[in-house]
């Protein structure tokens, strides 16, 4: 079941997991954009960054021939089927490269939604941390299409349904198309938004 309106309960989803480990990675894919505007569709995601080891979802304008490190991301479940199974719950991760006192080496960073007060646009961003969930990361599935989505249950429901209410509009922290997610039933107010489906496009 597809499901695009988003009420109050199922925004406790956007909280991190943190009771639940997610230790079995997918293979690499990358989150192509589906758009009726033709400048988005078919656009892939890169991590931006934004801050001391802080990346938000944009467009920078590769292709599915030659994706930058940075267009490539793995999804973490807590069961043993790579993270390949669809409607199976997870967290998409991205693995930031560093330099440490041991030389290069990355971290772990979980996709999370995280809401704004007054501003139903919420902020799309992967934070750095373990993939255990104890940062935020926000429990997130692809479906039968690979779209990526918001599951949602309650007790009234025997399976959950999925969410899809992704948008990008022009940030001014990233100078670039970015990825959001719009709290509620209603549009942005910002006339730079657009609606999209992300898709997950495994890397061969």
């Amino acid at each position: 079941m597809k499901v695009t309106l988003f009420s109050i309960a199922s925004g406790l989803l956007l909280c991190g997991a943190k009771a639940q480990d997610y230790l079995d990675q997918s293979p690499a894919f990358s989150l192509e954009l589906l758009s009726d505007d033709t400048d988005l569709n078919g656009a892939f995601l890169s991590a931006c960054h934004v801050g001391a080891a802080l990346e938000q979802l944009c467009i920078l304008g590769g292709d599915s021939t030659s994706l930058l490190d940075a267009e490539v991301f793995s999804f973490n479940t807590s069961s043993s089927d790579d993270g390949q199974q669809a409607e199976n719950p997870g967290l998409v991760t991205f693995s930031l490269p560093y330099t440490g006192s041991n030389g290069s080496a990355t971290v772990s960073e979980p996709l999370g939604i995280f809401p704004n007060i007054g501003d139903i646009l919420a902020t799309v961003e992967l934070t750095p941390g373990g993939i255990d969930g104890s940062n935020g990361g926000s429990v997130l599935a692809f479906d039968d299409d690979e779209l990526l989505n918001v599951p949602w249950s309650t007790a009234a429901t025997d399976r959950p349904a999925f969410l899809y209410s992704w948008y990008i509009c022009n940030a001014t922290l990233t100078f670039y198309p970015t990825l959001y997610w719009v709290v509620g039933s209603g549009a942005p107010n910002d006339p730079t938004c657009c609606p999209v489906n992300v898709t997950r496009v495994w890397n061969n």
